[in-house]
């Protein structure tokens, strides 16, 4: 197997957990509220000033792609290194014994 070869479990596993981070970030954007927010209002809001202090701390410029950028980014990593913990390998050889 060479460097360009396709593993189509891992494109998979990436676009679904590339629309879970969508469907979950957007419905927190949904029911953003300033009076009362809920847990997951409280996470997302707690990774966008985390994201936010850091690109105003070592980019002085002004840009309004740097910190959406950084903030996929940082998202996109975290879930790839969370997708290691679930056995993604071994659901191909589940499926060669249960398909014969």
């Amino acid at each position: 197997m060479g460097f360009m070869a396709f593993h189509v479990d891992t494109l998979g596993f990436s676009f679904v957990l590339g629309v879970l981070f969508l469907f979950l970030f957007a419905k927190a954007a949904k029911r953003a509220s300033i009076d009362a927010p809920s847990g997951f209002q409280n996470f997302v809001e707690s990774i966008i000033d985390f994201i936010d202090d850091n690109v105003r701390g070592s980019f002085k410029g002004q840009n309004p792609m740097v910190a959406p950028l950084a903030l996929t980014t940082f998202i996109w990593i975290v879930l790839m290194n969370t997708m290691d913990l679930v056995p993604v390998d071994w659901l191909p050889v589940l499926a060669q014994k249960i398909g014969g």
